[in-house]
């Protein structure tokens, strides 16, 4: 149920993503105490693999938005680009 971002539930993967140090408690609730963080370049990121439902993406966008700068999707680069797709859509409405 940590991967279903809404009520839908479909095809998942597992998604590299990367988050500011302030962000652990909200990744925790999101994706459970057992998630996996692991070090990044500096200490003021951390890096986790979880499971996310992607076929229908939205929800899991939402949520990864309310974090504007602080959270980045690294890998699959499909969904990376799927992102950037729906955030440069959105923007271009307030051009």
């Amino acid at each position: 149920l940590k991967s279903t971002f809404s009520m839908f539930s479909g095809h998942t993967d597992t998604v590299k993503l990367r988050f500011e140090s302030s962000l652990a408690n909200s990744v925790i609730d999101r994706f459970g105490r057992d998630t996996t963080f692991l070090s990044d370049d500096d200490d003021e990121h951390f890096i986790i693999w979880a499971s996310v439902q992607t076929e229908q993406p939205q929800a899991f966008f939402a949520w990864l938005f309310m974090f504007g700068e602080q959270a980045e999707i690294l890998e699959p680069h499909e969904l990376r680009e799927s992102y950037l797709k729906m955030l440069q859509t959105v923007a271009n409405k307030y051009v």
